[in-house]
């Protein structure tokens, strides 16, 4: 679930990653910049020892570098298209917290903690924090 809803925002590319080869590869093929894991699967016993080489793994090549090297080129022209697509088709957030049933917005923003927890004065993005403001007014 959270691996589909991140990839709803423009340029997320978020991978399902279990192993660190999965880690290594989706950061060379891929060059995403999220990560969803499962971590109610296969993390008993020495899972912290997994989820290590995961994360060495993921910041252990340049992303985006390409594997195998042959495929370098053809995998970053597709990651270009992907990113072109995303920037058309997907709404920044401060937009879907805009056009979003007030009712909706307004439950969540009011919810005990969650208006400290988005800490909205400290947000740079002027737009966001004023989509914020005025939602939580609202």
């Amino acid at each position: 679930v959270f691996l589909n809803s991140v990839m709803q925002y423009p340029v997320v590319f978020c991978g399902h990653i279990l192993t660190p080869l999965d880690a290594c590869l989706f950061t060379q093929i891929n060059g995403g910049n999220c990560i969803s894991l499962a971590l109610s699967q296969g993390y008993g016993w020495a899972g912290e020892v997994t989820l290590k080489f995961i994360f060495e793994k993921l910041f252990s090549v340049e992303p985006g570098c390409g594997y195998p090297e042959h495929r370098k080129v053809s995998q970053q022209q597709s990651r270009r298209t992907l990113i072109n697509i995303s920037q058309r088709v997907h709404l920044p957030f401060e937009v879907i917290v805009e056009k979003m049933d007030e009712d909706i917005v307004k439950k969540v923003l009011k919810f005990p903690a969650v208006w400290d927890l988005l800490d909205v004065e400290s947000i740079e993005d002027d737009r966001l924090r004023d989509v914020l403001m005025k939602r939580h007014k609202g």
